[in-house]
């Protein structure tokens, strides 16, 4: 096999591409093969229990090999996979590694997570809070010989879950607090500011959770909510559930009196003192008049 240290590497706007070791018997010499450089498919990433620790839930993460082409397996060209996450407007932190078995003695980490795990594999548990407020995850390959600012080179991620949505809150005043209306028909409640509004989910890698005070408009909007997961909101002592869909990706969580309710003014309690007097009867309906050739009674002539 050639040395590492004369396997070449070059980038192009296709991805990377790495001159590295084949599986080519000894017997048929050395030789090169070059191969791009990609990242497996990120399937899945939720909480799980492990089979191998009963009772325990994990961080269950999912995925296919990448395919090298040439025949070339993972085990051969791939140091493993390293698993990422991203916050919005942030770069990517590493969370955890997925290293095959090696010769090669690994370097010490800066707080990563390493997990064994086979050059086969497509499953991995992981500690549940390993992604946790980390809405987006991403994997990618490790190249086995060549090394970049003394890490093993990396591929670009595959990306899972890129969709977000976001939950919109309002507090505003009960139907108590609001009193008789000027109107017999109010649409909106009055906003409440500075009032303490919290939320807390379940998402990819463990619990999410977040507060903050109500705007002068009454209003709070909590941002980078994960699809599909019902996301608790509280505030006044009430609790809501909220969750955003792909179809729906905006939710909305209401406190106070629901506005946009016709409210009929005569419902509202008014003092006996100021009801208004009944109404007089109406008279009786007067007799019609008959004509010459209308029947006429004999009491009548």
């Amino acid at each position: 096999m050639w040395p590492k240290a004369q396997i070449p590497a070059t980038r192009s706007l296709a991805g990377v591409v790495i001159i590295g070791r084949s599986n080519v018997g000894e017997s048929e010499g050395s030789s090169l093969l070059a191969y791009r450089l990609i990242p497996p498919t990120l399937l899945k990433a939720a909480l799980a229990e492990d089979p191998d620790d009963p009772g325990a839930r994990k961080l269950r993460v999912e995925w296919t090999p990448p395919v090298l082409g040439a025949d070339l397996q993972p085990a051969v060209a791939l140091k493993g996979y390293r698993l990422i996450g991203r916050k919005a407007g942030a770069e990517p932190l590493t969370l955890a590694e997925l290293l095959f078995p090696s010769d090669d003695e690994t370097p010490p980490g800066r707080g990563e997570k390493r997990i064994s795990i086979e050059s086969d594999s497509t499953i991995a548990f992981l500690p549940a809070e390993t992604a946790t407020g980390y809405p987006e995850l991403g994997l990618v390959s490790l190249d086995a010989a060549m090394t970049e600012k003394g890490a093993p080179l990396s591929s670009d991620p595959s990306w899972l879950a890129g969709a977000l949505g976001k939950v919109s809150v309002f507090v505003g005043k009960t139907f108590e607090e609001m009193g008789r209306p000027s109107s017999p028909f109010v649409t909106e409640p009055d906003p409440l500011p500075d009032i303490d509004v919290a939320w807390s989910y379940t998402a990819t890698g463990g619990a999410v959770s977040g507060s903050r005070r109500t705007n002068s408009s009454g209003g709070v909007i909590i941002t980078d909510v994960p699809l599909d997961v019902t996301v608790s909101v509280s505030a006044r002592g009430e609790a809501k559930d909220a969750t955003c869909t792909a179809a729906r990706p905006n939710a909305f969580a209401s406190f106070g009196w629901e506005g946009l309710k016709i409210r009929n003014i005569k419902t509202v309690p008014t003092s006996p003192d100021r009801l208004p007097p009944p109404p007089e009867p109406l008279p009786p309906p007067a007799r019609p008049t008959p004509t010459p050739d209308d029947p006429v009674s004999s009491t009548e002539r």
